[in-house]
Protein backbone atom coordinates (compact mmCIF):
# COMPACT_ATOMS: atom_id res chain seq x y z
CA UNK A 1 0.00 0.00 0.00
CA UNK A 2 2.95 2.59 0.52
CA UNK A 3 4.19 1.69 -2.64
CA UNK A 4 0.84 2.18 -4.16
CA UNK A 5 0.93 5.88 -2.53
CA UNK A 6 4.35 6.84 -4.13
CA UNK A 7 3.22 6.00 -7.05
CA UNK A 8 0.10 8.05 -6.76
CA UNK A 9 2.23 10.93 -5.83
CA UNK A 10 4.14 10.34 -8.77
CA UNK A 11 1.26 10.55 -10.80
CA UNK A 12 0.19 13.96 -8.62
CA UNK A 13 3.54 15.54 -9.83
CA UNK A 14 3.68 14.56 -13.28
CA UNK A 15 6.68 12.51 -12.80
CA UNK A 16 8.44 16.01 -12.91
CA UNK A 17 9.74 15.69 -9.52
CA UNK A 18 11.66 12.94 -7.25
CA UNK A 19 11.01 11.39 -3.95
CA UNK A 20 13.29 13.23 -1.43
CA UNK A 21 14.69 15.36 -3.96
CA UNK A 22 15.61 18.21 -1.48
CA UNK A 23 18.33 15.74 -0.20
CA UNK A 24 20.31 15.45 -3.38
CA UNK A 25 23.46 17.11 -2.46
CA UNK A 26 26.65 16.98 -4.69
CA UNK A 27 24.74 14.88 -7.40
CA UNK A 28 24.63 12.44 -4.75
CA UNK A 29 21.13 11.49 -2.58
CA UNK A 30 21.79 10.86 0.78
CA UNK A 31 20.30 7.60 1.10
CA UNK A 32 20.70 6.61 4.78
CA UNK A 33 19.67 9.89 5.94
CA UNK A 34 16.23 9.32 3.88
CA UNK A 35 16.51 5.76 5.77
CA UNK A 36 16.96 7.26 9.39
CA UNK A 37 14.26 9.95 8.83
CA UNK A 38 11.38 8.11 7.12
CA UNK A 39 11.89 5.18 9.54
CA UNK A 40 12.60 7.81 12.78
CA UNK A 41 10.60 11.29 11.67
CA UNK A 42 7.76 9.32 9.24
CA UNK A 43 9.06 11.53 6.28
CA UNK A 44 7.38 11.43 3.50
CA UNK A 45 8.22 12.80 -0.60
CA UNK A 46 6.40 16.43 -0.32
CA UNK A 47 2.99 16.66 -2.08
CA UNK A 48 3.00 19.26 -4.39
CA UNK A 49 0.92 22.20 -3.48
CA UNK A 50 -1.89 21.72 -6.95
CA UNK A 51 -2.66 18.62 -5.67
CA UNK A 52 -6.52 18.04 -4.87
CA UNK A 53 -7.02 17.72 -1.09
CA UNK A 54 -8.87 14.12 -1.69
CA UNK A 55 -6.07 12.58 -3.50
CA UNK A 56 -3.46 13.64 -1.22
CA UNK A 57 -5.76 12.78 1.45
CA UNK A 58 -5.56 9.04 -0.03
CA UNK A 59 -1.74 9.13 -0.69
CA UNK A 60 -1.14 10.07 3.58
CA UNK A 61 -3.60 7.63 4.36
CA UNK A 62 -1.49 4.81 1.97
CA UNK A 63 1.88 6.04 4.46
CA UNK A 64 0.87 5.83 7.74
CA UNK A 65 3.00 4.37 9.58
CA UNK A 66 1.33 1.47 10.70
CA UNK A 67 0.29 -0.65 7.88
CA UNK A 68 -2.59 -1.74 9.63
CA UNK A 69 -4.06 1.34 10.04
CA UNK A 70 -3.59 2.08 5.68
CA UNK A 71 -6.37 1.49 3.41
CA UNK A 72 -6.72 -1.62 1.55
CA UNK A 73 -7.18 -2.03 -2.08
CA UNK A 74 -10.79 -2.43 -2.18
CA UNK A 75 -10.71 1.13 0.20
CA UNK A 76 -8.41 2.33 -2.10
CA UNK A 77 -11.14 1.57 -5.12
CA UNK A 78 -13.45 2.72 -3.42
CA UNK A 79 -12.03 6.19 -2.53
CA UNK A 80 -10.78 6.84 -6.32
CA UNK A 81 -14.45 5.93 -7.19
CA UNK A 82 -15.53 8.88 -5.32
CA UNK A 83 -12.72 11.05 -6.41
CA UNK A 84 -13.25 10.08 -9.86
CA UNK A 85 -17.44 10.75 -9.55
CA UNK A 86 -17.29 6.86 -10.94
CA UNK A 87 -20.82 5.14 -9.78
CA UNK A 88 -21.58 2.14 -9.41
CA UNK A 89 -20.38 -0.98 -11.43
CA UNK A 90 -23.42 -0.84 -13.56
CA UNK A 91 -23.32 2.42 -14.88
CA UNK A 92 -19.07 1.63 -15.56
CA UNK A 93 -20.48 -1.61 -17.79
CA UNK A 94 -22.53 0.58 -19.32
CA UNK A 95 -20.19 3.70 -20.00
CA UNK A 96 -17.45 0.85 -21.07
CA UNK A 97 -19.75 -0.51 -23.29
CA UNK A 98 -20.80 2.67 -24.77
CA UNK A 99 -17.70 3.47 -25.47
CA UNK A 100 -16.56 0.15 -27.27
CA UNK A 101 -19.49 1.00 -29.65
CA UNK A 102 -17.98 4.38 -30.42
CA UNK A 103 -15.04 3.02 -31.11
CA UNK A 104 -16.24 -0.03 -33.16
CA UNK A 105 -18.25 2.44 -35.79
CA UNK A 106 -15.02 4.80 -35.54
CA UNK A 107 -13.20 1.94 -37.26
Amino acid sequence: IYSFGIICWEISTLFYNFPFDEFFEGGKIQVMKIRKLIINEDLRPTLPKDCPIEFSDLIKQCWLKDPLKRPSFNEICKILSKILNISDEENNKKEIKEEMIKINQIN
